[in-house]
């Protein structure tokens, strides 16, 4: 820090969390954190991605005992967020290709008209039934119990392939209980995993219709509109090169 560091005003905000409820302070990154930023901008590696999210977020909250391992995933998107509008802003801006024509259009996004859903909202079933012979208990998990399913994936080099099993294993540790005809069955991560690559298509998309139903946080589906052709659809806002 330079010495003139102590007359740097900090405008410290609070957000309040959709999953746990809890009150998080935030400041804005520094100029330092944003050259840091730069450096990673091209980052392919998801994993990576993840663990730099992490670092944007570890970095800009100031409230005491606060762990990332802790967060709901949907939270720590969520805080991202907001530290993303307390540093540069509501607005943010991001080019589009259209699929139709290829023209490239700015789409301008409003963050702060990003829908939140808190988890007290929503229905959040737990049990339910995948088939005549098993049954699972699903719940929402943190970035901590993520983290452990990416730490078997590192060594996977294919980029796709890797994405496709952080899928499996964020979805593996959502799995709180399996009970079977023979009875409640344990497994360890590797072989939830394993359990969910086995399945069929139609009762993977039982599981994974489960979080669409029960899902919270932030909303960032977005329309976008080519200036060309004005062709629309709905997608997810990019979130690289969000702080440039």
């Amino acid at each position: 820090m330079s010495k003139l560091s102590k007359y740097v005003e900090f405008y410290n905000r609070s957000v309040k969390l959709p999953g746990s409820g809890n009150v998080v302070t935030i400041k804005p990154l520094t100029t330092n954190l944003m050259k840091g930023l730069l450096l990673h901008e091209n980052q392919s590696d998801p994993i990576e991605g993840e663990e730099i999210i992490d670092n944007i977020i570890e970095s800009s909250v100031v409230t005491e005992d606060f762990k990332i391992d802790d967060l709901y995933i949907q939270d720590k998107y969520f805080l991202f967020i907001e530290i993303r509008k307390a540093t540069k802003g509501d607005f943010f801006q991001f080019l589009y290709t259209c699929p139709e024509c290829n023209n490239k259009s700015i789409i301008n996004v409003d963050l702060k008209k990003l829908k939140v859903t808190n988890l007290k909202q929503i229905e959040n079933s737990k049990i339910f039934i995948l088939n005549d012979k098993v049954k699972l208990e699903l719940n929402h998990i943190t970035r901590g119990k993520q983290k452990e399913a990416y730490n078997l994936l590192k060594n996977i080099k294919n980029e796709n392939e890797k994405q496709i099993e952080m899928i499996l294993g964020t979805l593996a540790q959502s799995i709180t209980k399996i009970t079977t005809e023979e009875g409640e069955e344990e497994l360890d991560i590797k072989e939830k995993i394993e359990f969910l690559g086995e399945l069929p298509e139609s009762e993977y998309n039982i599981i994974n219709d489960w979080f669409v139903k029960n899902n919270f946080g932030l909303d960032l589906e977005i329309e976008m509109v080519c200036e060309n052709c004005k062709y629309k659809e709905k997608d997810k806002m990019p979130l690289d090169n969000f702080f440039v």
